[in-house]
């Protein structure tokens, strides 16, 4: 919806809570930020993320931030150190490929659920049959 209306995004929070500082963040970090456990979707996300870091040879950091990055979102960068700054912002300094970010954007699509999900399987009895004919449909 931002994309369609030309609106600006900013991501907070794109190293999940410090999840994606390390390579293995899933097992290192079962919590995020202490106290909350991961659920199986993050989990997945997390080691799909390390996963790229060690094929590319970037930080699962550097990947989280690419990732967000390709996507026309702008993110904030927590770093604390000049050194943190400058190792979030070699993100610049590669490309993910098109397999990767469809790897990334596949384990973190998230369902839709009810009413999206019962609408899409009922539209044609919903509108009468008519849907194709009502209203401009180019753009979906």
């Amino acid at each position: 919806m931002a994309k369609e209306l030309n609106i600006g995004v900013i991501a907070w929070s794109v190293l999940a809570s410090g999840i994606l500082l390390k390579e293995k963040a899933a097992n290192e970090h079962p919590h995020k930020a202490g106290f909350e456990e991961l659920t199986n979707s993050e989990f997945a996300i997390a080691n799909l993320v390390g996963q790229i870091a060690h094929e590319t040879g970037y930080t699962p950091a550097q990947v989280a931030i690419n990732w967000v990055r390709s996507k026309g979102i702008i993110p904030i960068l927590g770093a604390n150190k000049l050194s943190q700054l400058q190792a979030d912002l070699a993100c610049l300094n590669f490309q993910l490929s098109t397999e990767q970010l469809q790897a990334l954007d596949d384990v973190s699509s998230i369902e839709l659920g009810f009413p999206h999900d019962f609408l899409a399987i009922t539209k044609e009895s919903t509108f009468g049959g008519m849907y194709d004919l009502i209203g401009d449909r180019s753009n979906n």
